[in-house]
C-alpha cells in the first residue's frame, strides 16, 4: 500500500510531537531541527513545520507565513470513538464539536495545540456486510490424520502445515484465497460436534461470522433453531440432515 504524507503547520513542534505520539499512536521517524518533525502512523506520514522553518514553512510573495487552523484535516479511523473522546477530554484535548452520528459512522474533530483537525471516525457496521457469514472451508475427519495429510500432500501436491503438538490438538491444513481445507483427527474432533461422531470421513462445513449473538438473531429471523451452541461454534443442521458450523474463529 502506497504511503501518504500530509504537511500540518503546527505553532509549537515540540508540543505537537507530544501530542500526537501520546494520544494518537505515532512514532517520531524524524526530528532533525525544532522547527520540523516527521511522525508516522501506519500508512500515514505526518510533516509537521513551524511557521518560517524550512521551504514548506517560508512566507509567501505575498508577505503572508503559513499558519495552523483551517478546515482541512486527516482522518484517523478508531474502534471505540466514545472511549477515545473521554480519555480525550479527560487528558485536557480540546474538541470544536461533540461526536456526531453519520450514514457512514460516527466522527469528531479533535484538535491539536495548533488549531489543526484531526477527525476521529467510527465505522458503522452494515449488517449486509459485516454480519454475512463467510465460507472458511471444509474439515475432514481421519482415524489416522498423518497418513490422510501425506496423501493429500504427495498425491494431491497440497502445501500443508501441521498445528499444533503431538500432546497438544494436531491437526492439518491448507488454506487458499482464504479458504482451508483441514485434517483432524475424528476422535478428538468429534468434541467440536454435535452430535459427538468419531467415526473417519465425517466431513464439515465452516462458515465463519463476526458475531455469535447476531447470526442467533439471524437464525431467529429465518425460523431455524441451532442444534448445538458453544463458545465458538454455531451448529446448524441442513435440510439433507448436513451439520454445518458457524463459529467466530
Amino acid at each position: 500500500m502506497a504511503t501518504v504524507s500530509v504537511r500540518y503547520i503546527v505553532d509549537n513542534v515540540e508540543a505537537a510531537i507530544t501530542f500526537y505520539t501520546t494520544h494518537l499512536g505515532f512514532t517520531v521517524e524524524m526530528h532533525p531541527a525544532p522547527g520540523f518533525a516527521l511522525l508516522a502512523r501506519e500508512e500515514l506520514r505526518l510533516l509537521l513545520n513551524a511557521p518560517g522553518v524550512g521551504g514548506a514553512g517560508q512566507a509567501m510573495p505575498d508577505g503572508q507565513l503559513p499558519k495552523a487552523g483551517g478546515w482541512n484535516r486527516i482522518q484517523l479511523r478508531v474502534t471505540d470513538l466514545a472511549s477515545l473522546y473521554s480519555s480525550l477530554k479527560s487528558a485536557g484535548a480540546k474538541f470544536r464539536n461533540e461526536i456526531t452520528q453519520g450514514q457512514g459512522g460516527k466522527q469528531v474533530l479533535l484538535q491539536d495545540p495548533a488549531g489543526n483537525l484531526i477527525e476521529l471516525f467510527e465505522p458503522g457496521k452494515r449488517a449486509s456486510a459485516a454480519n454475512k457469514p463467510v465460507f472458511r472451508g471444509v474439515f475432514l475427519t481421519s482415524e489416522n490424520p498423518q497418513i490422510t495429510a501425506r496423501f493429500y500432500r504427495d498425491v494431491a501436491l497440497l502445501e500443508l502445515e501441521e498445528v499444533g503438538s503431538v500432546n497438544d490438538y494436531r491437526y492439518w491444513k491448507s488454506d487458499k484465497n482464504s479458504v482451508q481445507l483441514a485434517i483432524h483427527d475424528a476422535r478428538k474432533f468429534a468434541d467440536y460436534t454435535f452430535p459427538a461422531f468419531q467415526e473417519s470421513n465425517t466431513t464439515h462445513l465452516y462458515f465463519q461470522i463476526d458475531s455469535q449473538q447476531e447470526f442467533l438473531d439471524h437464525l431467529r429471523t429465518q425460523n431455524v433453531e441451532p442444534a448445538a451452541i458453544d463458545a465458538i461454534v454455531v451448529t446448524v443442521v441442513d435440510p439433507d440432515g448436513r451439520k454445518v458450523m458457524f463459529g467466530t474463529a
